[in-house]
């Protein structure tokens, strides 16, 4: 079984998927990597090889960015509010379920 990781992109360039070969545009941030290869793995890849992996990349993209936008005030707007729970609940169904014992 193939492992996937996520990881910080700080300088991006113009690279391409290892799985499909799809060019993806220049872009910094959380990137899905597949152990074995040193380019990001498309989304529609990721999506189809990863799916909590993506969810979960999903949530922290989220959160990162309603930290960023609302940093500044006590409490969120409530649509930011929903964009981190709408994500959180598409991560919670496509984590693994766990069994007691």
């Amino acid at each position: 079984m193939e492992g996937y990781t996520i990881r910080l992109v700080e300088e991006a360039d113009e690279s391409c998927c290892p799985k499909c070969g799809k060019h993806s545009a220049a872009r910094s941030g959380l990137k899905l990597f597949a152990e074995e290869h040193d380019q990001p793995v498309c989304r529609t890849c990721g999506k189809k090889w990863a799916p909590t992996m993506v969810a979960l990349l999903d949530l922290a993209v989220t959160a990162e960015r309603v930290g960023k936008s609302c940093r500044h005030l006590l409490t969120p707007p409530m649509e930011s509010l929903l964009d981190l729970a709408h994500a959180a609940e598409n991560y919670s169904h496509r984590a693994p379920k766990l069994r007691a014992g």
